[in-house]
């Protein structure tokens, strides 16, 4: 037979027991709290957010590895930077049949090869249709520390003149 503290925290066990499991058996009609993931198709698609509700997407462009930022160029085409590694071009980025260049613009620095190293950010200058300039910025190696997993980084800005394919001058 159970004392009376014995009893008290039974019935109070028990009584927590059914209440998550009624809160549970609750939550099962109600919808997730979040975004929920959507796999892409064709397109296109209307998202709600916690600012906006019915986001309309179309996807514009495949085949990116991580894209990270974009700056439209004055003749519809877009630079896109692929996370820590490469710059992209999408021609006609603006109208309805963009594709993706197959190769990277080139002319960049060499990137570091650990986690934060890389290609970040790209900017156009304000006058970039008739300086051609654009900005970027990435991870630039510094020393090793006495633990080899742990590497100084600096994040730096560099530019170039874009000629369409390639960047010169950086």
């Amino acid at each position: 037979m159970l004392n009376r503290p014995e009893k008290i925290a039974f019935a109070f066990a028990s009584a927590s027991v059914l209440a998550l499991t009624l809160g549970v058996a609750a939550q099962q009609g109600q919808p997730q709290i979040g975004i929920a993931a959507v796999t892409l198709s064709a397109g296109p698609y209307t998202f709600d957010t916690a600012e906006q509700h019915k986001i309309r997407v179309v996807v514009v462009a495949r085949g990116l590895v991580h894209p990270f930022s974009l700056a439209f160029l004055p003749d519809g085409d877009a630079l896109i930077t692929e996370r820590g590694t490469k710059l992209r071009i999408v021609r006609a980025a603006t109208g309805p049949h963009a594709t993706v260049d197959p190769e990277a613009v080139a002319g960049l620095p060499a990137f570091p090869p650990f986690r934060t190293g890389g290609l970040q950010e790209v900017a156009l200058h304000p006058q970039f249709a008739t300086n051609r300039l654009v900005y970027f910025t990435y991870n630039k190696a510094g020393a090793v520390g006495q633990n080899p997993n742990q590497r100084q980084s600096a994040v730096t800005l560099a530019r170039g003149r874009f000629d369409g394919k390639a960047l010169t001058n950086v």
